[in-house]
């Protein structure tokens, strides 16, 4: 089991293959709600979901106190956006969406098209969405890679 805690965002993961795993995870949700208790630092848990990742994993339900969490196919954390497949072409997609949002930006604000200015406002605004964490989301399908460059 791990805990990851960046800001506001706490992920717990572990992998879980039987029922005893499931009762594993269980406890360590009590733990966690018990702790966010004792430190009145309460967690919102409608806003709290479950991810299984794996053809095969079985689907166990999971619970915050009596509230039954949801589960979803995909989610995002820390800006990347992680499926039940791991596969990453809906990363691909939120990027090149971004990206082509601030290209849309700046073709409808930037009246001095100086190539230089261009290269700047590329390098900076434009090219940082397609690059972000990439190493956590790799594209390895071409249509992916396409969709990117």
């Amino acid at each position: 089991m791990m805990l990851h805690c960046v800001a506001h965002v706490t992920t717990l993961f572990a992998k879980v293959n039987n029922a005893t795993g499931r009762k594993v995870i269980q406890k360590d949700l009590h733990q966690l709600m018990e702790w966010s208790d004792t430190w009145q630092m309460p967690f919102n848990s409608s806003k709290c979901k479950v991810l299984h990742f794996g053809a095969n994993n079985k689907i166990f339900s999971y619970f915050m106190g009596t509230r039954m969490l949801n589960v979803v196919n995909e989610k995002k954390n820390v800006g990347v956006c992680i499926t039940s497949d791991f596969k990453s072409a809906r990363q691909c997609q939120l990027a090149y969406s971004k990206a082509n949002k601030v290209l849309e930006l700046i073709a409808g604000t930037i009246l001095y098209k100086d190539t230089d200015v261009l290269i700047k406002l590329y390098k900076t605004l434009f090219h940082p969405h397609l690059e972000y964490c990439v190493f956590a989301w790799w594209p390895h399908y071409a249509k992916d890679k396409s969709l990117l460059t």
